[in-house]
């Protein structure tokens, strides 16, 4: 299967909320992708968490759970793409957890001493208030 064909595959699992965690099938629009081996030393660590928002028409229902996603994150600290790995709560939940998810800011990971990309894969929770 060629890698246009897995990312296809994957987007539509995602559409029928089905998680699509091979890191094989990552979306080849970005070049950060490209440029990114992935291999470090020293993992990211977050300095800016953003919380996400619970969805609209969701907050009276009192739901509770977490959305997994697997950050991949730039030499400089950014998150340039995320995606679901695992997940027991609706669509809407997740959307939310991606908004937020790609406004989180890292120190960047470590190969040799030098900042690189890196990917990582974070819970996001969602409790009652």
């Amino acid at each position: 299967m060629n890698k246009t064909t897995q990312v296809l595959l994957c987007s539509l699992l995602l559409s029928i909320g089905i998680s699509c965690s091979d890191d094989s099938v990552i979306s080849p629009i970005n070049p950060k992708f490209e440029s990114c081996d992935f291999d470090y030393d020293v993992p990211p660590y977050p300095i800016k968490i953003v919380l996400p928002t619970i969805p609209e028409g969701k907050e009276d229902r009192h739901i509770e759970g977490n959305v997994t996603l697997r950050f991949y994150i730039d030499s400089e600290g950014y998150v340039f793409y995320v995606a679901l790995v695992h997940t027991d709560l609706e669509r809407a939940f997740v959307e939310a957890a991606k908004h937020a998810a790609m406004n989180y800011e890292f120190i960047p990971a470590l190969k040799d001493g030098n900042p690189c990309c890196s990917k990582e894969n974070i819970a996001i929770g969602f409790r009652p208030r």
